[in-house]
């Protein structure tokens, strides 16, 4: 069984594991909360550093591509645009440039052979550009000259109201690949970029460009949202976060923000480690402290288990007395036992001197049992005497009566009428010799 120290050392354990894993829980849900919301700032604030970025690099573009409209609805001819198309600062800036008649007729710089029976009016970007009579931005796509992954901004060629066509730019995506790659998120992460209806635009890892969100973790699909949200890729779990990028002309654009959980929540884990090494600390000092405090708080107690377990083997020292200095519960335990042993040897005393005269008297019971059994002995010795006695004086009387019975026949003898011989026999000297 366990020792009643165990059991307070073991409850004392208990209590302190409890406190402390509460406290540690407690500030568990803290701090991932704090640190939740400090990830959430950061990325936010980095994510609408990188969207800046974007807006900045494509916006200037846009109005290049735009500068460029206004040049040509002057002027379509084939000099003016061949002029308007060649200039430095397009050729720096785009890898091609061109312009889409709204007759069908096409021209590009640098000169490219265009595939047989190819339309420009039947691409996405001249159809977004009619329908919106406004500047757009495509997605990357495949150049279907070069076979290169480009994006392109186009605007319209407007005269007088009426569409002559649409001018458009090349813009290779490797600056837009660097500009999200630069994202700083201290390797904990990366950045990508995506649409408005979660088509993955730019990534780091290319085979999943062009792919859904919702593809990615089919459990906890992705959703284009400033929250923070977690997800699993190859078995580690991911927070991503969405910030927009503000005004790009038809495009609804985001700078997506993913972090390894494990590294983002580094902070969490080692407080926690640190908690958990704090309790199985303290548990060890309060185990070692408590001990050697029972040790001394129950002295008192074991010394009086070792007394009770002496009276109990039937020759304890009823004499012994426990200190019992203080006010405290053991003091008063302490008091209760040694009232208690005080009571008990006045009662064994007693009942030791009763012991004493029941024995005195049941030696004088003795002694006149035997000093009755020795009168007995000389009544029945005195009674044989005096039967005897009796039958001896029996025997006599008998014998007298025998002789009483002869001398009452004699004397009839001596009576009866014979001559001579009766005042013989009868004369007194005759009878007294007889």
């Amino acid at each position: 069984m366990m020792k009643f120290s165990y059991k307070i050392l073991l409850a004392a354990a208990l209590v302190v594991v409890s406190a402390f894993a509460s406290f540690t829980l407690y500030n568990y849900i803290l701090q991932k909360r704090l640190l939740a919301r400090e990830l959430q700032s950061q990325l936010r604030e980095v994510g609408g550093l990188a969207a800046d970025s974007v807006h900045n690099w494509l916006g200037g573009r846009v109005l290049l591509v735009e500068s460029l409209a206004q040049r040509l609805a002057t002027d379509t001819s084939e000099v003016a645009v061949e002029q308007a198309l060649g200039q430095d600062v397009l050729r720096k800036t785009f890898n091609m440039v061109y312009l889409a008649r709204a007759d069908g007729s096409f021209s590009i710089r640098p000169q490219q052979d265009m595939p047989v029976g190819y339309d420009a009016r039947q691409r996405d970007w001249y159809q977004r550009v009619q329908a919106r009579n406004d500047s757009v931005l495509t997605e990357p796509y495949v150049n279907a000259a070069t076979q290169e992954m480009i994006m392109a901004a186009a605007a319209p060629v407007v005269r007088a109201g009426v569409s002559l066509g649409v001018v458009g730019a090349g813009i290779p995506i490797d600056t837009l690949v660097q500009i999200i790659g630069s994202v700083d998120l201290q390797g904990k992460g990366y950045a990508y970029l995506v649409n408005g209806a979660g088509k993955i635009l730019v990534h780091p890892q290319t085979d999943l460009i062009n792919r859904r969100l919702n593809e990615l973790d089919s459990a906890q699909p992705l959703q284009v949202s400033r929250d923070l949200q977690e997800h699993e890729v190859n078995g580690l779990v991911r927070i991503d976060t969405f910030v927009p990028v503000p005004e790009l002309p038809g495009a609804d654009w985001y700078v997506g923000l993913s972090v390894d959980r494990d590294l983002a929540y580094q902070q969490l884990h080692d407080f926690s480690g640190s908690a958990l090494i704090a309790m199985l600390v303290s548990v060890l000092l309060v185990m070692l402290a408590l001990g050697v405090l029972l040790r001394l708080l129950l002295k008192a107690l074991l010394r009086m288990m070792v007394a009770m377990q002496d009276i109990a083997a039937g020759e304890g020292d009823l004499t012994q007395r426990l200190p019992a200095t203080g006010r405290d519960e053991l003091a008063q335990l302490a008091q209760a036992f040694n009232l208690f042993v005080e009571r008990m040897q006045r009662t064994i005393g007693l009942v030791a001197n009763g012991s004493v005269g029941v024995d005195e008297g049941a030696r004088s019971l003795v002694q006149a049992s035997q000093a009755t059994l020795r009168q007995s002995s000389e009544l029945v010795q005195r009674s044989d005497t005096v039967t005897a006695a009796i039958e001896q004086l029996g025997a006599v009387v008998q014998e007298i009566a025998g002789n009483a019975a002869n001398a009452s026949v004699q004397s009839a003898a001596a009576r009866s009428p014979q001559p001579g011989r009766a005042r013989a026999t009868c004369s007194p000297r005759g009878l007294h010799g007889t």
